[in-house]
C-alpha cells in the first residue's frame, strides 16, 4: 500500500502518529488501516490512534498518541509539559495530560494520567509540538502536588536556573490562580530568589543557619575574580572574607571536584576560608554550622554574637 506524502509529512510532525479521522481524510480506508496493523507495518496504541511504524514507542511518540485520543482541546501537561519544556530532565513513567472540564475522557491506564481541568483555569499552547500547558501554569500544577516544601523550592528555583521563568512572573502567575497550595511558600521563595537563593539548600541555610541565628547578610552567587578567573560562590560573608560551599544531596566526584579543588586552593591562597556544608550539615545539624560560622566571622571583625533559635533552646532545655 503506497502512502501520501500528506500522510507521511502528518506522521513526522506527531512522532509517527496519526488518527484514525486524519488517515481517514486523506483517503485510506478502515479496511487498509486494519491490513496495516494486522501486516505489522503500523501500531495501534489506543482506540482510534496509530502509529506508522512497527518499532519501541518513544516517550514523544507515547505523548502524541495520549494527547490525540484525548482530542479537542487536550494537552501534555504537569510532569510530562515539564518534561517536554526541559523543566525537569528524567521522562515520567506515565505520560499526564489535561484537558477541560467541559469535555470527559475516560482512559483507565497506568501509564497515561488524564486530568481535568477547570475551563477558566485551562491554558494551552497551540503552537506547541505537541500542544502543551505553558511553562508557568505547568510550573504550578507542579507546585500544586507537590509533596514537600523542599520539592516546592527546587521546583521554583530550578525553573529560574533554567531561564524558563522569572521569580515576578511566578509570583504573579501564582497571584492570578484561584486556588493553589503553597501560595505563601511560593511568594516567599520568588523574594528569596530574586536575593539570588538558588536552590532548596541555599534556601534552608538562610532560613536555618543564617536568619536563624543573627548572623550578617551575605551575598549570593556573587562572583569574584582572581588571576583573571572568575569564581562563583554560593554564599559570601566578603566583609569578613569567609565564603560557604553548599553541595546538594550529595558530594560530586569527577571534573567537577577537580574544579571545586582549584577553586578552593586558589582562594585560600587569597587569603579567603572556604567552609563546605552538605545536605545533612545544613538538614541535620544548622546550629552547628551557624556556631562555627559564627566563629570565623568573630575572628575575622564581627561584633554581632549568635542567636538562640528555638532548636537551639530545645536542645539546651
Amino acid at each position: 500500500m503506497r502512502l501520501s506524502q500528506e500522510l507521511l509529512a502528518i506522521t513526522q510532525r506527531q512522532a509517527g502518529v496519526i488518527s484514525r479521522a486524519q488517515a481517514q481524510g486523506l483517503g485510506v480506508s478502515p479496511s487498509q488501516l486494519r491490513t496495516l496493523v494486522d501486516s505489522g507495518r503500523w501500531q495501534r496504541p489506543l482506540r482510534g490512534v496509530f502509529v506508522a511504524h512497527n518499532g519501541p514507542l518513544d516517550y514523544l511518540t507515547r505523548v502524541w498518541a495520549a494527547v490525540t485520543y484525548a482530542g479537542s482541546g487536550a494537552a501534555a501537561s504537569h510532569e510530562t509539559a515539564a518534561y517536554l519544556a526541559r523543566m525537569i530532565d528524567t521522562a515520567p513513567a506515565s505520560v499526564h495530560i489535561a484537558v477541560p472540564t467541559s469535555r470527559r475522557v475516560l482512559l483507565r491506564r497506568d501509564d497515561i494520567a488524564i486530568h481535568h481541568v477547570a475551563d477558566d483555569a485551562f491554558r494551552r499552547e497551540i503552537g506547541r509540538r505537541p500542544p502543551m500547558t505553558p511553562p508557568l501554569h505547568t510550573l504550578l500544577d507542579l507546585i500544586d502536588h507537590a509533596a514537600t516544601a523542599d520539592d516546592v523550592v527546587a521546583l521554583i528555583t530550578s525553573a529560574c536556573q533554567r531561564r524558563l521563568a522569572s521569580s515576578g512572573a511566578i509570583r504573579a502567575a501564582a497571584s492570578a490562580r484561584a486556588r493553589l497550595r503553597w501560595r505563601s511558600l511560593v511568594e516567599s521563595v520568588c523574594e528569596e530568589a530574586r536575593a539570588g537563593v538558588e536552590s532548596a539548600l541555599e534556601r534552608r541555610y538562610l532560613r536555618d543557619v543564617e536568619r536563624a541565628h543573627g548572623l550578617p547578610r551575605a551575598v549570593r552567587q556573587a562572583v569574584l575574580r582572581l588571576d583573571g578567573v572568575a569564581y562563583r560562590h554560593d554564599v559570601d560573608y566578603d566583609e569578613y572574607g569567609l565564603i560557604v560551599e553548599l553541595d546538594g544531596l550529595a558530594y560530586h566526584d569527577g571534573p567537577r571536584a577537580a574544579a571545586d579543588v582549584a577553586r578552593d586552593n586558589a582562594l585560600l591562597a587569597a587569603g579567603l576560608i572556604i567552609l563546605r556544608y552538605r545536605w545533612r550539615d545544613i538538614v541535620g545539624s544548622p546550629c552547628k554550622v551557624a556556631a562555627q560560622v559564627a566563629a570565623i566571622l568573630g575572628s575575622r571583625g564581627w561584633r554581632g554574637s549568635l542567636q538562640p533559635c528555638h532548636r537551639c533552646a530545645n536542645a539546651a532545655a
